[in-house]
């Protein structure tokens, strides 16, 4: 049995690589259709401190549910090592927990007495801030999607508290920047990104809602016409799963977490997994493979 350890003295962690493909399930909870306006991309920084606390119909089933310990991120063996690691969301503080290297969750309904070994996990005060003024809704392999209450843009995607992840939540942002300015569809996003000191660690958006797997047929020809104008701009999405092609408050078709994309024909960078794509650049290859894959249930 491993190690029962509640420590809250360390600070630091050593960020793990995913060397191993994960599917990295992103989809925003479809609580309530609203239609956020088009015409604003930034966000207060007022807040009264009732309003973190009143009711907010982005994520209302969440906001009075007992305060449970919550996985923030996969299970994820580092290579060599006999357990696993993952962050976890408890009363709004991040901690990274060790266990014995299964791809199952420990039990957390007992947080303080979870088999294995448990760190509090040193946050900047402007990450510490995010995580304490939102709501966890969703999460993947490099962040977590959470809701911040905020009007008009509720949704924040904030990376996991390790290097890796943030340099991938960068070249996510920077992405959806590229794919903005030569019209594409994206999601309505807070130009000016969440940082600190050690830079982008997140980004504030709009409020989607998943395609209904029903649904998936008759997107069809709208899908392979947006993938299309993707790759006549310059640009591989990189990782066209059911997860990442979602719909606005409009109903319209948009693309997000770009985090695997780039420009045609350019290198891949380091921190994107090799397995991403065949050779050492980017390229349509891996879209296709992906588009064929999303279709092949149900076509």
């Amino acid at each position: 049995m491993a190690e029962r350890l509640f420590d809250t003295s360390m600070d630091t962690i050593t960020p793990h690589t995913h060397l191993r493909p994960l599917r990295r399930c992103l989809a925003f909870l479809a609580y309530s259709n609203t239609n956020l306006g088009q015409n604003s991309a930034s966000t207060s920084n007022d807040r009264s401190l009732s309003s973190l606390f009143e009711p907010c119909h982005h994520c209302k089933p969440t906001v009075n549910a007992p305060a449970l310990a919550k996985p923030i991120s996969p299970p994820d063996g580092a290579a060599g090592e006999s357990y696993n690691s993952f962050y976890v969301d408890f009363q709004n503080r991040i901690y990274e927990v060790r266990c014995t290297n299964t791809a199952q969750y420990p039990d957390l309904s007992s947080f303080s007495e979870v088999d294995g070994t448990v760190h509090a996990v040193h946050l900047s005060n402007e990450m510490a801030k995010a995580y304490a003024e939102s709501v966890l809704v969703n999460h993947g392999t490099d962040g977590c999607v959470r809701c911040s209450h905020l009007e008009p843009l509720p949704i924040i995607k904030l990376a996991h508290p390790n290097r890796l992840s943030r340099l991938r939540i960068q070249h996510e942002f920077e992405m959806l920047k590229k794919l903005k300015r030569c019209c594409l569809p994206v999601p309505i996003f807070d130009d000016n990104p969440m940082i600190d000191n050690e830079g982008i660690f997140g980004y504030r958006m709009e409020q989607l809602f998943p395609i209904d797997f029903s649904d998936t047929k008759a997107i069809s020809d709208d899908l392979k016409a947006i993938v299309s104008l993707v790759h006549d701009s310059g640009f591989s999405h990189g990782d066209l799963n059911p997860s990442n092609v979602m719909r606005n408050g409009n109903g319209s078709l948009v693309l997000i977490d770009p985090s695997r994309g780039g420009l045609l024909g350019e290198q891949v960078p380091h921190y994107i997994p090799w397995y991403q794509y065949e050779g050492t650049v980017f390229s349509t290859t891996t879209d296709k493979k992906y588009l064929k894959m999303y279709f092949a249930a149900v076509l």
